[in-house]
């Protein structure tokens, strides 16, 4: 689709259309999910463990090594850091997507996460972040709600011209 104006840059036949939905519900969804949640788990096909240092880099290693320990992704229940990060948010708002159905026409329906229980655990641990609530509270209250909050907000020179 045209990233301005939404409509069809490319005209489809009704078995082109069928054979891309196809391949997105049953392979680009799935497999993409999967990856991620492999990333949420840990679980890196073909990583291995660092080599022991050699005594000829000893210096610059240990000074990484000296640095705070860092949580594998997954750990502490997010993707990134072991803390909420930019990463979670993204997934976040791909698996929010998901479950309110604003994906579906795509092929992708909210029962597609069930298989998908760490990408379902990470939603709710960063719908439960106190800011991302707010935020989702906010989003979500009616319009006039919403602009009050904001022009209280504002700084009071800006307020003026409203």
């Amino acid at each position: 689709r045209h990233p301005e104006t939404g409509e069809p840059m490319v005209a489809l036949s009704e078995v082109q259309r069928s054979e891309a939905r196809r391949a997105v519900t049953q392979v680009l969804y799935p497999a993409r999910l999967a990856q991620l949640e492999r990333l949420l788990r840990g679980r890196f096909p073909g990583a291995t463990p660092p080599e022991d240092p050699s005594p000829d880099k000893q210096g610059s290693r240990a000074r990484i090594e000296e640095g705070p320990e860092r949580p594998m992704p997954g750990e502490g229940g997010f993707l990134g850091t072991g803390r909420l990060a930019i990463c979670d948010l993204l997934v976040y708002g791909l698996c929010r997507e998901i479950l309110d159905g604003d994906l579906a026409t795509t092929g992708a329906e909210p029962a597609l996460l069930d298989a998908f229980p760490g990408l379902g655990a990470l939603t709710t641990r960063v719908e439960r972040h106190p800011r991302v609530a707010e935020w989702r509270r906010l989003r979500t209250a009616p319009k006039a709600q919403r602009e009050n909050r904001a022009l209280k907000q504002m700084p009071s020179a800006a307020r003026c011209c409203y």
